[in-house]
């Protein structure tokens, strides 16, 4: 896929979170029956990264020689549990995400849409780029990269059983 300025879109009034909620690593919601190539991942990318001292994204971070946010969708890339991802990045540096994002040929990622201030109307806007055919849809903070498989496997998993599942850390 390759992004230009008329894949994004604006905020979506499709449901509220309350809150205050805890920081949760993945949140699955079932909305069909499951076929793993038919479950989505929302990566939530659009943090600003001030509480680490920075004053640009926190997913342009360096980590290892690449950017933050090379890692965490290598790692999904991988995941078989994963069929497609859609990113929330931030809309100022809209064009910086999307040159890196198309260098690095990721197959997955099939949308990006823009993050907005608060983290519900980010994901509220992704949700709207979900592929028709998806089953499940993953939300995950983009800035915790190393999540494991296996986590996100039983995930997927209870939410298809479940109707819905969250993965948190206190």
């Amino acid at each position: 896929c390759r992004f230009h300025s008329a894949d994004f879109r604006g905020p979506h009034d499709l449901f509220q979170i309350e809150r205050p909620y805890p920081r949760k690593l993945i949140i699955c919601i079932k909305v069909g029956s499951m076929s793993s190539s038919h479950n989505c991942m929302i990566v939530l990318c659009a943090g600003k990264g001030q509480r680490m001292g920075r004053n640009y994204p926190k997913m342009l971070i360096p980590v290892a020689g690449r950017p933050l946010l090379y890692w965490t969708l290598k790692n999904f890339e991988a995941c078989s549990e994963i069929g497609s991802m859609v990113l929330a990045i931030p809309g100022e540096y809209s064009q910086i995400f999307k040159q890196k994002i198309n260098s690095w040929n990721f197959k997955k990622v099939c949308g990006i849409v823009y993050g907005w201030k608060e983290r519900a109307d980010s994901t509220r806007n992704a949700l709207q780029s979900v592929p028709k055919e998806c089953k499940l849809v993953g939300i995950h903070d983009g800035a915790r990269p190393f999540v494991s498989h296996a986590i996100i496997r039983q995930c997927y998993r209870a939410a298809q059983i479940k109707g819905a599942a969250i993965v948190a850390v206190p």
